[in-house]
């Protein structure tokens, strides 16, 4: 059993490094050597350890230029997921919505963690934002905010950051991350996937480069243990929410 729980830690693990390098270098070879492990990845949970297929295509897909085939048009890793599930559904039936538990928020102390991550994590991203020169995808949302109305805009704010924060979490901390823990233990599975998820924000994200890096690393770890701590979704969600609210009132007020 141990051994092949080897064989699918190891390629995830090597998988991790070349989609971080791919991020980074952002040349043929690191995205070439990215899909390749990435391949291999997906297949070893296939023949060694379903628990992580899941998490084998997704990232398999999101790694994949499949924009050349299907327009995936202002949120890519939405529409990847939407056929990691589809897919994932024909081969497992229903199986895969357990990994997407809500959670309950009965604590106090649940609460407290929410309003203080997400006061942390928007000052941080305001304070980044003011000081950076490179706003990623920040800047094609203040070219957005230009073609709206204020009416419209103040409608779209709350249920894009909404969506958009569904989504991540529903990948990083509903898939990826709870697939992990069943062949890692916990904490390695909170890294893992908060290193993940700060390796998809280095290039473009909002925030973006070394200090986005490690700013959003930090911000996953947290979500991760929340997560972890309430047994499901909600509070994460909640809290990604406001963050990623933050992020476009900041842009359309300041810039």
């Amino acid at each position: 059993m141990s051994t092949k729980l080897n064989l699918v830690k190891m390629p995830f693990a090597i998988n991790v490094i070349f989609i971080t390098l791919s991020f980074y270098f952002q040349n043929e070879f690191f995205e070439n050597m990215a899909i390749l492990v990435s391949a291999i990845f997906f297949i070893s949970s296939i023949v060694f350890e379903k628990k992580v297929f899941n998490t084998g295509l997704f990232l398999f897909l999101s790694i994949l230029p499949i924009y050349l085939i299907i327009p995936l048009y202002q949120n890519p890793m939405f529409y990847i997921l939407i056929i990691t599930l589809f897919i994932s559904v024909l081969v497992y039936g229903n199986q895969i919505f357990k990994l997407f538990r809500i959670g309950e928020l009965r604590d106090v102390k649940i609460w407290f963690a929410i309003i203080f991550v997400s006061v942390m994590a928007s000052l941080s991203l305001v304070i980044w934002g003011v000081w950076t020169d490179n706003l990623g995808v920040g800047a094609a949302a203040i070219q957005e905010f230009k073609q709206h109305s204020v009416i419209l805009i103040l409608v779209l704010m709350p249920v894009l950051s909404l969506v958009n924060a569904i989504v991540e979490e529903t990948v990083f901390r509903g898939i990826i991350q709870t697939e992990l823990s069943t062949i890692f233990n916990i904490y390695i599975a909170i890294f893992l996937q908060a290193f993940l998820f700060a390796a998809f924000h280095y290039a473009g994200g909002f925030p973006n480069g070394v200090a986005g890096f490690a700013m959003t690393f930090v911000y996953a770890c947290s979500l991760g243990v929340m997560r972890f701590k309430v047994k499901g979704l909600l509070a994460p969600i909640i809290t990604h929410w406001m963050a990623d609210l933050t992020i476009l009132v900041f842009l359309w007020v300041y810039f």
